[in-house]
Parts: structure tokens; sequence; C-alpha cells
């Protein structure tokens, strides 16, 4: 079974798809492939899940909490380009998810896609209130966004206004110089 990340983050991923709602339906409604699907994620089994919630959206393919599922299920597999891809079809399906626009909003953000997680975590917040912790990232991250950028060569370096702005350049400088003296 390959994860992404360290057994803490595995867990937290886990511990967030229960608790936003991806469990099977009522008995009477849940396919064996989703109830399969929901037990592989519960016992932390990526491929598993993966597996399950594939052929699950084969039969219902407009379903967002399946498509969020097979994301969570990407994620723990290490398979982020694939998790988004699913996460953004979940949110495009049902935009209210906001466990899919959580999930697709730190993805995003480790990714290097700043202005597409303050997005995705504002769109979500017109749709209902964010949590404390989806709140406060969101603050961060609209403070990282703010900082201004230098782009020199291989090197891109974050300041806070003109007076870091000499820093940044000699910081530059220093960089590439030891780089190309390696």
């Amino acid at each position: 079974m390959t994860q992404a990340g360290p057994p803490f983050v595995q867990r937290v991923i886990i511990i967030v798809a229960i608790a936003a709602g991806i469990t099977a339906p009522a008995a009477s409604q849940a396919t064996q492939a989703e109830r399969v699907a929901v037990q592989a994620l519960q016992d932390g089994d990526g491929e598993k899940a993966a597996a399950a919630f594939a052929e699950a959206l084969k039969q219902s393919p407009r379903d967002a909490r399946l498509h969020y599922g097979a994301g969570v299920a990407a994620r723990l597999r290490g398979r982020d380009d694939e998790a988004r891809k699913l996460l953004q079809r979940a949110l495009d399906l049902e935009p209210r998810m906001t466990a899919a626009a959580a999930l697709f909003g730190e993805l995003a953000y480790e990714h290097g896609d700043l202005d597409v997680a303050i997005q995705t975590y504002e769109r979500a917040s017109t749709y209902a209130p964010l949590s404390d912790a989806m709140t406060l990232r969101l603050k961060e991250w609209r403070g990282e966004a703010a900082k201004e950028r230098r782009v020199d060569g291989l090197f891109s370096i974050a300041f806070e206004g003109p007076a870091e702005a000499r820093l940044a350049a000699h910081a530059t400088t220093a960089l590439q110089t030891a780089l190309f003296a390696i």
C-alpha cells in the first residue's frame, strides 16, 4: 500500500473524510462497492478504496460524494494530480461540499497554487461558514499572497515592502553566487 505523507497526516486525512460524511448511505441504498470503499478508507487502505470508489463511480458517475472519496483515496496513495481532478469534479457537482474544498485547497497550496487555494476557500465560505482551522488557513494564505516577490534566475524570495527589497536582492545574489560556485 503506497501512502502519502507521515502516518499522522494519513490518519488526519481519513478522520476528516469520515467526519465529512464519507460514509455509505443506508444499507438498502449502498452498493457493495461503496461499502467496501468506505471500509477501506477507514482502514487506511488507499489502493483498495480507490478501486472500490472507481467501481462505485461506474454506477453513479454524478455522485459528488464518491468523487470526493476517490480523491481522498488518491491522496492517500500519493497521487495528488489525480486527487485534485477528482476533488474538482466533486466541487463541480456539489460546490457546497466544504470537505472537498478543504482538501482541494490544501493540495493546491502544496503544489504552489496559492491563488487557487485562496479562491477555493473563499468560494466554500459563500456556501457555509468555514471551520476555525479553514478560517485560520485562509488568513495565513492571504497574508502570504500579500507579500511582494522577487524572482531572479532560479530563486524566488518573498518579502514585505520596499524596506526589505534591498535585502531580497542581496539574498538572491548571494544564493546565485553560491550555486554557481558549487
